[in-house]
């Protein structure tokens, strides 16, 4: 009975020690190439997801040349891409924001183990977005 009590304890304080806040590495779902690195962070009870380094989609001083005219020219690294994002019950609703064209979609984030998250961007409905796959980034 004793080990029973210890088991609920330690895999109830597991599933609620989970958060998406750390640095993720988002993958391609197409190629399985490592894009990006993404810190998640917590900032007024909501949170937010910030570029840090960009491993293989532009050159290494990571500045935005075939982007928007918004922000042609400036560096990606910094900017917020999940904005407001606030935990929804057992997921995270808020905004996914495309670095390269500027765009914004709703998006959802599942935690799925400790070390990945489930990530959904769309623009109407679930259903009709994209999903991906983030995996814990360890330095």
């Amino acid at each position: 009975m004793m080990k029973l009590i210890l088991f609920f304890i330690f895999f109830t304080t597991t599933i609620f020690a989970q958060s998406i806040e750390g640095k993720w590495k988002t993958i391609d779902t197409k190629t399985q190439t490592e894009l990006s690195i993404i810190e998640i962070y917590k900032k007024n009870n909501q949170y937010y997801g910030k570029l840090i380094k960009i491993l293989n989609v532009l050159s290494s001083h990571a500045d935005c040349e075939k982007c928007s005219m918004k922000i042609k020219n400036n560096s990606l690294i910094g900017k917020d891409v999940i904005v407001k994002m606030v935990k929804d019950d057992k997921q995270y609703k808020g905004k996914l924001i495309d670095p390269f064209s500027d765009k914004s979609y709703n998006c959802t984030i599942n935690i799925i183990t400790n070390s990945s998250l489930e990530i959904n961007a769309y623009s109407i409905l679930p259903i009709f977005g994209r999903t991906q796959n983030w995996i814990k980034h360890s330095e």
